[in-house]
């Protein structure tokens, strides 16, 4: 948003070392735009991870991604409220049809809430459990393709000033679709930085995606 105050331009000063109350100020406000863009495909069912269970239940990589997301949704509400808009992209969304970018959306962007019970009562067995194949690109297609409402904001002063950022978190191993690195210009034009979160034993993530 730009904020703009005026004085009155025309007043005149009264005594020679007296000032008129002529003033402009202008400012920008920043706002952050998250998109976190979620692994789910079956490799992500792996137990090979550090981490330790504290319910009984195997601990696999989609599990410590799910534990983290909640997490870290939980500091955005906590220091990000009301400041911007986040929203959450899973893929595969139709595990029968990777070209299907709609079913990828977990949750709309909206405006950073201060409770983020909701969205992360979406990490259920039908929305988030390991299935198929790795079509990274649909999730990262759908971040930059959807239209109302949008995950990045596309005016330019949306670009030129918020913090946008897309959380990238994945195993890394994409096996279906169009190589998700041909996105880096793309994401790269709009001024989205990715923080990549890799899952798995370090001899099996691939790194370079």
């Amino acid at each position: 948003s730009n904020f703009t105050v005026d004085g009155d331009t025309d007043a005149a000063a009264g005594l020679p070392n007296q000032h008129n109350n002529a003033f402009s100020l202008s400012a920008v406000t920043t706002q952050l735009e998250v998109v976190m863009v979620l692994d789910r495909s079956g490799s992500m069912a792996g137990t090979d991870t550090t981490g330790t269970a504290t319910t009984g239940m195997p601990v696999t990589r989609l599990s410590e991604l799910e534990s983290a997301s909640k997490q870290f949704l939980n500091y955005l509400a906590a220091f990000g409220e009301k400041g911007g808009t986040v929203g959450l992209v899973k893929f595969p969304g139709n595990p029968n049809d990777a070209t299907d970018l709609a079913a990828c959306d977990l949750q709309i962007a909206i405006t950073i809430p201060a409770d983020m019970t909701a969205i992360t009562n979406l990490f259920t067995d039908a929305n988030m459990g390991a299935v198929d194949s790795t079509p990274m690109d649909s999730g990262i297609q759908e971040v930059l393709s959807r239209t109302a409402p949008r995950y990045f904001a596309t005016d330019p002063t949306s670009i030129a000033t918020n913090r946008r950022w897309m959380l990238l978190m994945s195993d890394g191993a994409w096996n279906v679709g169009p190589d998700p690195t041909l996105e880096v210009g793309n994401l790269s034009s709009q001024k989205i930085k990715v923080f990549a979160a890799g899952y798995g034993q370090p001899s099996q993530v691939d790194y370079n995606t």
